[in-house]
């Protein structure tokens, strides 16, 4: 199993032109007593060009139209989730076009927690005291899968209505999948019929679990 772990990392380090320059193996380690499973990690790093602006996760602006790129999965409780080296090179490639163009406002990746979460963590900013936002889904997927679902290759942005035919017309150049799914303002999260909740009080939960 652990081979397996090794090859797929050789194998995404090969389909997106990652250099792995240095390496520090520590693999077989203990605690309280116990051994605890190989665990590879990646540390990354990043450059800016010059007097380009970091794109953060939290919303900027009210009005701003609320994206999602990629696709949410009905994925089996338990299991891996899917995950195609093709799709994550569209979806990033997309995120990097749109932020060298200035079209994205804000940018957060989905992982732990899945879309509910992460939407939540739009909102955070100044100690909590972000913006809210108006969320709609209409994936014909179960609601846990679709709030907590942790399917990869997926990132929540928000786009300023200006920019909004510009940010798509390059999705559609890279045939990568975005839809709308709502729209900055307020001072609560609102999904659906499922959440209803002023951010300052999100963020205290949050603040509690993690």
């Amino acid at each position: 199993e652990f081979k397996e772990v090794c090859r797929g990392l050789a194998e995404a380090c090969q389909k997106f032109e990652t250099p792995v320059v240095g390496g520090n193996v520590s693999l077989y380690n203990e605690t309280e007593g116990g051994n605890i499973y190989p665990t590879p990690t990646v540390a990354m790093v990043g450059l800016l060009e010059k007097g380009q602006e970091p794109v953060t996760s939290f919303f900027k602006n009210k009005g701003d139209f609320v994206y999602l790129i990629g696709e949410n999965r009905e994925e089996p409780e338990g299991r891996v989730p899917h995950f195609d080296f093709q799709e994550e090179l569209i979806v990033q490639e997309l995120c990097r076009a749109a932020a060298a163009k200035q079209l994205l406002r804000s940018a957060h990746d989905i992982s732990e927690g899945g879309l509910a979460v992460t939407l939540a963590e739009c909102c955070f900013a100044n100690d909590g005291a972000g913006l809210g936002a108006e969320i709609e889904l209409k994936d014909k997927i179960s609601s846990d899968a679709l709030l907590f679902g942790e399917s990869p290759s997926r990132v929540v942005v928000s786009v300023a209505p200006a920019g909004e035919k510009d940010f798509l017309d390059l999705a559609e150049h890279l045939g990568c999948k975005a839809a709308k799914i709502g729209v900055v303002g307020g001072e609560k999260l609102v999904i659906r019929d499922w959440v209803d909740t002023p951010v300052k009080e999100l963020y205290v939960r949050y603040c509690r679990h993690f």
